[in-house]
């Protein structure tokens, strides 16, 4: 059973999902910091961990001593920023404030709401967290409210959201790290590619205002010794369909970390008083079974919980294309589909070369109205 504990004494949350433990926790300063993603543990175990920057570790100001929730500008934080904002005076750096958190349970699982606000300025910041009983995949969020009223004054003045991911996601302290995406292009789509984590920044991303076979908002992560079977393996996707951005990051003291989100730089938001912002899901799933675990892992997930109609049979479906090119005609289509209706076929789907003056490689793209010629 997934479910959500909190200990109100060293303000931390354990989030447990079947296989698997998430854990966080508010530090001297509020601010949200990452402990724990990977096998299950107790609250008491998690809150036993090691910090990772014992004191006298660390740089010179004083850098955080755990991994943010969600990396924010301001600070001495040398890292991505997930998110991104302009006060209307100009001001950029965000400084987290404690507003309160709600964990509820339903049928299906628990979500957590942790509530923050800036301690300067009318913005408040929640970061949400879902888990499921029958899924190892924790669902994540971020909400943007601008709380000035309306009218008047500084506080009344939109609020620019340069940048808002879903999440960041951090990774226990490892040796190596080896980094799984795919790519694509026509005739060769989703191309697996599996490399060293690099130092530094690496970005994955699209500005084509899809998600394609082109380039998937989906990446997972392994020590380098995973492989079908066996092996611990951290994965995220994203839950949206238009532009976005992933970054995976291996700082200078080893530590590799991803934050991503819909859209891309030089796009901004304008926050009015009174508005909010939701961004979509950003999901992630640990499996120590390797990655054959995780492919079944997100499966599941998607039948159990993003599959509008899961349990529906779909049409056995036949694509005349490959049977006749860009030789298309309303009587050659009708005969071909009385053939495919007789050996079972229940959906008859016209790829291509029936729009426009489509009558090879070259021509009729983009121009969406069927032929008259071929199709009166």
């Amino acid at each position: 059973m997934s479910k959500i504990s909190f200990s109100p004494e060293s303000r931390t949350w354990l989030l447990s999902t079947p296989h698997s433990s998430y854990g966080l926790r508010l530090d001297t300063a509020d601010t949200p910091c990452h402990l724990h993603w990977g096998a299950p543990l107790t609250l008491r175990e998690v809150e036993s961990l090691p910090r990772t920057y014992p004191p006298g570790r660390g740089d010179s100001f004083g850098g955080l001593q755990d991994p943010e929730e969600l990396a924010v500008d301001g600070g001495p934080r040398y890292g991505v920023p997930g998110l991104q904002v302009r006060f209307p005076d100009g001001t950029r750096a965000l400084e987290w404030a404690y507003s309160g958190h709600r964990i509820s349970e339903d049928e299906g699982g628990a979500a957590l709401e942790l509530r923050m606000r800036d301690r300067h300025y009318p913005l408040a910041i929640t970061l949400n967290y879902r888990v499921y009983h029958d899924a190892d995949v924790i669902e994540r969020s971020l909400t943007l409210d601008h709380t000035s009223p309306v009218g008047g004054g500084l506080d009344g003045a939109p609020i620019e959201v340069l940048r808002a991911d879903s999440a960041s996601w951090a990774l226990p302290e490892r040796g190596d790290y080896r980094l799984s995406h795919v790519v694509g292009a026509w005739a060769a789509e989703t191309r697996l590619r599996r490399d060293p984590v690099a130092w530094g920044e690496t970005v994955l991303t699209s500005r084509r205002g899809i998600s394609s076979h082109h380039a998937n908002p989906w990446v997972m992560l392994d020590a380098g010794d995973a492989d079908e079977d066996h092996g611990r393996v951290w994965s995220a996707a994203l839950a949206w369909s238009g532009s976005w951005r992933i970054t995976v990051q291996r700082s200078t003291d080893n530590r590799v970390s991803l934050t991503g989100g819909f859209g891309h730089d030089g796009v901004s938001w304008r926050l009015s008083p009174g508005e909010s912002l939701t961004t979509p899901t950003f999901t992630g799933l640990y499996t120590a079974g390797g990655f054959g675990a995780a492919s079944r892992a997100w499966h599941g997930y998607v039948l159990g919980h993003v599959l509008p109609h899961p349990e529906e049979v779909r049409p056995v479906l036949y694509n005349s294309w490959e049977a006749t090119g860009f030789a298309i005609d309303e009587a050659g289509q009708r005969k071909l589909a009385a053939r495919a209706a007789a050996l079972g076929a229940e959906l008859f789907v016209m790829d291509d070369g029936w729009f426009g003056a489509r009558s090879s490689a070259t021509a009729g793209l983009g121009d969406w109205q069927p032929n008259p010629e071929r199709f009166p």
